[in-house]
């Protein structure tokens, strides 16, 4: 099989998946009710747990938001799998299809990729120090200075289980399985939905991420979509995402 580069016109041939035999309207709706969901089921379980006052307020504790990433991410999982069994009834080539290597293929390209993301992330820490002469943050993530705040508690564990197990599972289901899917079957072009798609995963990110660490959730992106297409496999960007947000919590801690 010929390949001319990573994102080159003959990257992707033969396609791994065929997301085409839906059409990119379907994904394009299965996407937006999966971004809606989230939310809703964030605040659902903020309001069981008694704690909507905080997000209501702007002053989420480590409690608080692990709730919400919880209840956020179970919704979006639960929205995905019920597309997914009335879309895939009957297709084959979609991508949903969970392998036993997937973990394993997700450490390896982990493990070549990670050096990349980081390359990238502290490029643009230093670039941007020079050029506005501030020192960057070393957690860039508002979640991982709630968790520093609170090593080892309960809520600590259950904050790690939404980042490391529950969030990557509804957000790679969201970007690369609804997401992305969509932008393949629209645009004909993997390289371009993979682009796109990366493009709109680092922007969502502004306002709880430092906008340093953006450059680095874009290269993440890539990875994850540039694998997910190649292998055709849903569960290895979710291992690979699971592995970036393992490592970031172990070094901030």
């Amino acid at each position: 099989m010929r390949r001319q580069g990573i994102l080159g016109p003959d990257a992707f041939r033969p396609p791994a998946r065929t997301p085409e035999q839906l059409g990119w309207g379907i994904w394009a709706i299965g996407a937006a009710m999966i971004y809606l969901v989230m939310p809703f089921g964030a605040q659902i379980a903020l309001t069981i747990s008694g704690d909507l006052g905080a997000l209501e307020a702007g002053s989420m504790s480590l409690r608080a938001m692990a709730v919400a990433t919880i209840g956020s991410s179970v919704a979006g999982v639960a929205a995905a799998a019920a597309l997914l069994g009335v879309l895939s009834r009957r297709r084959s080539g979609l991508g949903f299809r969970l392998h036993a290597t997937d973990l394993s293929w997700g450490l390896a390209i982990t493990i070549a990729a990670l050096p990349i993301v980081l390359l990238i992330t502290n490029l643009a820490s230093i670039i941007a120090a020079r050029v506005t002469g501030e020192t960057p943050d070393p957690l860039a993530h508002e979640t991982l200075r709630l968790m520093v705040d609170a090593p080892g508690s309960t809520w600590w564990w259950v904050m790690v289980a939404g980042v490391v197990i529950a969030a990557p599972i509804a957000e790679e289901l969201l970007y690369r399985g609804f997401l992305q899917s969509s932008l393949v079957a629209l645009t004909g072009s993997r390289s371009l939905a993979i682009v796109i798609t990366s493009v709109i995963f680092a922007s969502v990110h502004i306002g709880t991420a430092d906008w340093r660490a953006l450059p680095g959730l874009f290269a993440l992106s890539i990875a994850l979509g540039i694998a997910f297409e190649r292998k055709g496999r849903i569960g290895i960007p979710i291992t690979m995402h699971a592995l970036f947000n393992l490592f970031n919590v172990v070094i901030s801690m």
